[in-house]
Order: C-alpha cells, then sequence, then structure tokens
C-alpha cells in the first residue's frame, strides 16, 4: 500500500481510477482550486457538508465573526517594532504531526486487535476481509473465479494461510463481491476474529471523521505483498460511494482493490463500512469504497447477520479521548479498558468535560470554547483555538506569522506560520479580479482570474477569496 490510492487492479483504466468531482481544497503547492464541487448532496443520501454559520465575508478580505458568535477578536494590527517578548509570551497553539507518506503495518487509529488485523487478506490481484468465518468480503471487479485462494498471515509481509473458494458471488447492484471459502477460517488459524459489516446507516455525521483503510497492494517502492494501512478523513458520501482522501500524502494503490475500509460505530466496535472500488492514480488522492451500508439486506441474504465483535480495546485512544473532526462524536477509552464512543445530539457537541477530564458530548450553551474545536479558526489573520475548555488566541501578524491551514481537507488544522505574508491570510482577498493568498509555506500568490473569464470573490470558509 501507498500512501495514496487504494491498490486498484493494475488492468483498470486511468479513467476509472479518478473519481467524478474535485474536493475543492487548494493543492498542496498552494494552489487554489474553483470551489464549485466539494461535498455534494446526492438525493438519495442527502448528505451535505454542513456550512460554517459563524463566520462572513470580510470586504477588505479574510473573515470577522458574525455578531452573535460571541468571539472577540482584534484586528491584526501587524508587527511593532518591540514585539520580540510579546511573541514569546504568546500562546502558541502545538503544530500539527505531519501525515506519514507511506502506509503502515498496524492501524493509526481504528483499534483493531491482531486476531481481527489476521482477518484482512489476499487473493493476489486484490485484497480483502473475512466478514463471517466463511465469508470474504472483496469487490467485483477482481474478476474472481474458484481457481483463485484467499490468503492471510499473522506476518504483514507473509499471508501463507490460504483458504480454497467454494463460490463466489457478484453484487449486481454494485462493485461488491461475497466469495464463500470451503472452509471454516479457524480451521487453520484457530485465533481468527471477522470483522462485521457497518449495521448503521452512514449520513452527514460521518463527513470528516476518520476511516482507516488496509490492504496488500503496491507500495511506494513499487513492491507487493504486505499488509498496510492508511488512516484518512472521509470527504465524501454518494449514492452507494464512499469517499477517503489522502490529502495528496499517503492512501491505498493498485492491488489493494477489493480491501475493507474501517470505522469505529457508534456502539464502539469497529466494523467495515466498506470494499475498495476504485480512485486517483496517483495513489494519494480520493479514494472510492462501495458502502455495505447501502448494500446490507444484499449482504446479509447469503451471509446472514454477521455476529459483532467482543468489546474494543482502546488501542491508542486514552481516558481523555478525542472528538471527531466534526465535534459530533466523543471516543474515550473506559474504566474496563474497552472503547466508549457517544454521538451527540443536536443541541450538544463535542468538547472538553471538565466534569469528566475529558472530551465528551457537552450542551453547545455550556461550552466554554463558543463552538471553536482544536483544530482552530483564522479570523483576520488571528488563530483562535480550544484547549481544554481554553478558548486561546494569537495575533500571528504581531510575530510576522499568517494564519493557514496545516491540511488541505475539508476540515482543516489551522495555526500561525512564519512568512512574509504580513496580515495576509491563508482564505485571502480580491485585488479587483485578481486572488491573493497566503500559502501554506508562508508565500504570497495570486491567481488573475480576469484571464480566464471569471471574477475574484469569497468561496467559503475553506477556500476563502478565489476565482468564481
Amino acid at each position: 500500500m501507498q500512501a495514496g490510492l487504494p491498490a486498484l487492479l493494475l488492468a483498470l483504466s486511468a479513467a476509472a481510477c479518478v473519481p467524478d468531482g474535485d474536493s475543492g481544497r487548494r493543492g498542496a503547492a498552494g494552489t487554489k482550486r474553483p470551489a464549485d464541487s466539494g461535498v455534494a448532496a446526492t438525493p438519495d443520501t442527502g448528505v451535505e457538508a454542513p456550512a460554517d454559520a459563524g463566520v462572513t465575508p470580510d470586504p477588505d478580505g479574510g473573515t470577522t465573526p458574525t455578531p452573535d458568535s460571541g468571539v472577540p477578536v482584534t484586528p491584526d494590527a501587524g508587527t511593532p517594532p518591540d514585539a520580540g517578548d510579546l511573541c514569546m509570551e504568546q500562546p502558541v497553539k502545538p503544530r500539527q504531526p505531519a501525515s506519514v507518506y507511506y502506509g503502515t503495518t498496524r492501524p493509526t487509529y481504528v483499534p483493531l486487535t491482531d486476531d481481527q488485523i489476521l482477518a484482512i487478506g489476499s487473493f493476489d490481484v486484490c485484497s480483502g476481509l473475512l466478514i463471517d468465518y466463511t465469508w470474504v468480503l472483496t469487490a467485483t471487479h477482481c474478476t474472481l473465479n474458484t481457481s483463485n485462494r484467499y490468503c492471510i498471515g499473522n506476518q504483514p509481509a507473509n499471508p501463507n494461510i490460504c483458504f480454497n473458494i467454494r463460490r463466489v458471488i457478484d453484487n449486481p447492484n454494485g462493485d461488491m463481491t461475497l466469495v464463500e471459502l470451503t472452509r471454516d477460517a479457524r480451521d487453520l488459524a484457530p485465533t481468527v476474529q471477522p470483522v462485521p459489516i457497518l449495521h448503521e446507516n452512514m449520513d452527514s455525521t460521518w463527513l470528516n471523521r476518520t476511516a482507516e483503510a488496509s490492504g496488500y497492494g503496491q507500495q511506494e517502492d513499487g513492491s507487493y505483498g504486505e499488509r498496510e494501512f492508511t488512516a484518512e478523513p472521509i470527504v465524501r458520501l454518494q449514492g452507494d460511494t464512499l469517499t477517503i482522501d489522502g490529502q495528496g500524502q499517503h492512501g491505498v494503490c493498485f492491488g489493494d482493490s477489493g480491501g475493507p475500509v474501517f470505522v469505529i460505530a457508534s456502539d464502539g466496535t469497529v466494523r467495515v463500512a466498506g470494499d475498495l472500488s476504485n480512485g486517483d492514480g496517483n495513489c494519494v488522492g480520493q479514494d472510492n469504497y462501495t458502502r455495505v451500508d447501502v448494500h446490507r439486506a444484499w449482504i446479509e441474504s447469503y451471509v446472514g447477520t454477521t455476529t459483532p465483535p467482543p468489546p474494543q480495546p482502546c488501542g491508542a485512544v486514552d481516558a481523555e479521548g478525542e472528538c471527531s473532526a466534526d465535534q459530533t462524536q466523543a471516543i474515550w477509552c473506559g474504566t474496563d479498558s474497552t472503547l466508549q464512543t457517544e454521538t451527540c445530539a443536536a443541541s450538544e457537541l463535542c468538547t472538553w468535560d471538565s466534569g469528566a477530564s475529558g472530551y465528551r458530548c457537552v450542551n453547545r450553551a455550556q461550552d466554554p470554547c463558543q463552538g471553536i474545536g482544536e483544530r482552530g479558526e483564522c479570523r483576520s489573520n488571528v488563530l483562535l483555538w480550544c484547549q481544554r475548555g481554553q478558548l486561546l488566541n494569537r495575533q500571528c501578524g504581531v510575530c510576522q506569522e499568517s494564519c493557514v491551514p496545516e491540511s488541505y481537507d475539508d476540515n482543516p488544522h489551522y495555526n500561525c506560520i512564519p512568512s512574509s505574508c504580513g496580515d495576509l491570510d491563508f482564505l485571502g482577498r480580491c485585488e479587483g479580479d485578481v486572488a491573493v493568498w497566503c500559502t501554506r509555506e508562508g508565500q504570497i500568490e495570486r491567481q488573475d482570474c480576469a484571464s480566464n473569464g471569471s471574477t475574484c470573490g469569497y468561496i467559503d470558509q475553506v477556500t476563502g477569496y478565489y476565482c468564481q
């Protein structure tokens, strides 16, 4: 697995590997893309990324809080001559660790047990997952038959426990296939634990949550045959497709086709949410999985109701826990050392709960940070962020910094980054029909909108000012 596209079959055409639409993110090099796509709603799902109602465009560039936001912000006035001590004294938001470009041999987000990891296997040309002791979930475009074998293994690069195939059942309405094995997987791997399918319907609350994909596909050095993982945000739900985004840094690749994408369900258990269908051919972009919640009735007509796993261990999650990117779900390690989850009600959001000494669902009216999360926000080149229930701010321009996102997904982390942009931030401004903004590297970029027959204007909180 390369830190990017789920390994598709090499036989797939390049056109088949490119998802429809554009993410609306700025490119990794600091260039902006037209914001006419993003997360689109479809009639049968109604999934749409929630708009940010707390920020309105500033005619002079950047953003300003709306009158009802309740967050006082002092406009950034630039760098005074004696700013040195002030910059040392201002609160500093911790930098987000750089995402790995390559896959990892163990999951980094979803707390799979060793016995569940063992359920992830290879058909040589594709990957798959045991969802029951005699059934494997994979993709139809893998074109499997009874001459293939399904192999698993305790070592990431040694799938040496192989099973013959009794029959292959292709889904007539989606890129999903069920493979029935000739024997119970426990006959050859007594400890193996299948991962059951997701039993709840996915909706807009799943957007920006982290999912973890796996497979035996191509790695960055061109080799195949090692089981690897990559954790990425869910950026789109459309029809029977779930899309995750490697953000130009990591992902799945050729040969990972049919492999699973895992999520943490509302009951705190790990579930498989889909099988890899296609994705960006660069192996570091967006990848599309066929959703099991859409095809659950078809799956269970053959497999039956898949058995829920035992209580889930906490993995890397501690007692303080964490919030999902959209602050709609809290995840923490319980006193019994098992993973606990809570989905917030409409009147709540996930933030620091001083009573629980951790991240939990809290009534919005009692949120000490007034809706601002740890990811932060940029307002007129002032960085605001929540740190354990305390709303902090840093005037970036005072210290010759710019407030910019540290990742270019639909819900980025913001921070003050040293730059030569002065008071210009990532959202930028319009200078006539020229869009001007500060890149993540702290450099000023410009785009002449008139050159392509468009005008400059405010797009949204992710893109800022750009051609429209």
